[in-house]
């Protein structure tokens, strides 16, 4: 009865974590590198920095911004997957403290620590696996 009042007061406090902050994120934009100075460069000796690369022709410019988006997308699961694995560590930490020795209760904590772990290897895996095929492509 305890463990599974813990368990929704947990899970209540994970929802509402996850929502202020999806909620209360702020877009953050990069500031422009080119620097009024630039101006005073004639010729070929114009810094790297300061040259243009505005070439958005064929496929690439497109091809930059689906993967930039799926990139994007994937970074946003896995953050979501780390919080819920977190969670669901701290679920199984709990349920190991307060099994009182009971073996059934021992077994369903440890699964959930387990498991809470392998979910962590396999979205840290599926990152690696889909920035490797993104470049490659």
């Amino acid at each position: 009865m305890v463990v599974h009042k813990l368990e929704t007061a947990l899970r209540a406090m994970a929802v509402i974590t996850m929502s202020l902050l999806l909620l209360l994120a702020t877009p953050i934009s990069a500031q422009s590198v080119l620097d009024p100075s630039c101006s005073s460069y004639t010729g070929s000796n114009i810094p790297e920095v300061c040259k243009s690369n505005d070439d958005t022709s064929g496929d690439t410019a497109q091809d930059s911004g689906v993967t930039d988006f799926v990139v994007e997308v994937i970074d946003i699961l896995l953050i979501g997957i780390g919080v819920i694995a977190v969670f669901m560590l701290i679920v199984g930490a709990v349920k190991y403290m307060l099994s009182t020795g009971d073996s059934a209760k021992l077994a369903s904590a440890r699964s959930t620590i387990i498991y809470a772990l392998i979910g962590i290897g396999v979205a840290v895996f599926a990152r690696a696996i889909v920035l490797f095929v993104i470049e490659t492509i």
